[in-house]
């Protein structure tokens, strides 16, 4: 049995009583979504399956300093120039072979700086298997690459140290 449309949603379709529960679940996981991935400092975004971003999350916007809603697709942009071939490279075989697969790259910054990203690649895909496309979460590790360095730096003055200590 048809539902007369609620004439607070504005459409005239009829709706049946299932239709409405089942459009209410979509609405409901759609708002969840937007609501963990606007409001997560991870920068997520989402391709179909030729590999095109269709969806950036807020963090994408802040970190970059602009406006990433009309133009998802400019995001290449700001991966550093030595990064970039590699990354795409990546990206392309995850098209061609759909599989889980990490990322490490930098991002320039809306003040010109840049950062390290570590990034989960993941698959998307239908109930029949069906490749969808890629979904993917990349959080800031620039503090964990300056340690890093740091502490290399570290072992190759101790390095040098014992090594002018052993020749005296």
């Amino acid at each position: 049995q048809l539902v007369p449309a609620d004439p607070d949603q504005g459409s005239s379709l009829a709706v049946s009583p299932v239709e409405r529960i089942l459009l209410g679940a979509l609405t409901e996981t759609e708002r969840r979504f937007r609501l963990l991935s606007d409001n997560t400092p991870s920068l997520i975004w989402v391709s179909d399956a030729e590999g095109v971003r269709g969806f950036l999350n807020r963090a994408w916007s802040d970190f970059l300093g602009r406006d990433m809603d009309d133009h998802p697709d400019r995001w290449e942009d700001h991966v550093h120039p030595a990064d970039l071939p590699g990354y795409l490279q990546l990206l392309e075989s995850l098209i061609a072979d759909p599989r889980t697969a990490q990322a490490e790259y930098r991002l320039r910054n809306r003040d010109g700086h840049d950062r390290w990203f570590f990034e989960l690649i993941l698959p998307r895909r239908a109930p029949d298997g069906t490749f969808l496309g890629l979904i993917a979460s990349a959080t800031d590790v620039t503090s964990l690459k300056e340690a890093e360095q740091l502490l290399a730096s570290a072992n190759e003055h101790l390095e040098q140290e014992v090594a002018r200590r052993t020749a005296q």
